[in-house]
């Protein structure tokens, strides 16, 4: 393999196209890959396969730091994804901690309390929601907590979609296993949702299904793409290739 992903007579932009086909083959790849008998263990795979590939992309934008992988991956999404619920404030979970955590509950504005518990209240156990449906954009709650302690506007900030994506890709890279008790409604769909289990605590599940996955990594590499082109970088320069034959 040659040094920097670089190959005889290529330019920049012939590298960024080659860059880019080869991550849209793995895209395809993924996608092609015959269900298991067990479709629960067949959608994790595939799942795991993509945020493995978008780790990979945010090598190759942002470059290799100890401890940077979460800024990365995040950083990632919020610029090169076309997933429109990155930054809506999950109602749901910002309810359960502030019900279980007293600390965060004393500190956080009681609007703040007062209106989750309120949504939460309000949703109709048997129903599926879509997130636009139950929950609000992050701007609406940076003006609420604006004055607040520091761990609430981390909490809120950590309860966004892109953040707890994240969460839920450190379950299935670290501990091979999809977090919660979400059923996958079907095998496509682009949109996170929460339904409900009746007699269960907590009784709302967050699902973020195989679709949105596969949309989330098409709309990242179609972006950098444009964006390696437009900027005239080299996509390569940012990983570390190995000259086998030294």
């Amino acid at each position: 393999m040659t040094v920097l992903g670089k190959r005889p007579g290529e330019d920049v932009s012939d590298r960024i196209r080659r860059y880019s086909s080869y991550f849209t083959k793995q895209l395809n790849a993924i996608d092609a890959m015959k269900s298991s008998n067990d479709r629960d263990s067949s959608i994790m795979y595939r799942k795991s396969l993509y945020v493995c590939l978008l780790s990979s992309l945010a090598r190759g934008r942002y470059g290799q730091e100890q401890r940077k992988d979460r800024q990365h991956f995040l950083q990632l999404v919020s610029d090169f994804s076309d997933w429109a619920e990155r930054d809506r404030v999950s109602t749901v979970q910002l309810h359960y901690t502030l019900t279980k955590n007293k600390t965060l509950r004393a500190e956080a504005p009681e609007s703040l309390v007062l209106r989750v518990a309120e949504k939460v209240r309000a949703m109709q156990p048997g129903n599926v929601y879509p997130v636009p449906a139950v929950d609000d954009e992050i701007d609406y709650y940076s003006n609420m907590v604006c004055s607040t302690s520091p761990k609430v506007k981390n909490l809120i900030s950590g309860s966004r979609m892109q953040s707890l994506l994240y969460d839920y890709r450190c379950h299935l890279v670290h501990e091979f296993r999809s977090p919660g008790y979400g059923i996958e409604m079907t095998g496509d769909g682009e949109h996170a949702y929460y339904h409900s289990y009746i007699n269960r605590e907590p009784g709302w599940e967050l699902v973020f299904p195989l679709g949105l996955f596969k949309q989330i990594c098409k709309s990242c590499v179609k972006n950098l793409k444009q964006y390696y082109l437009a900027e005239g970088v080299n996509p390569y320069a940012r990983y570390r290739f190995l000259d086998l034959r030294q």
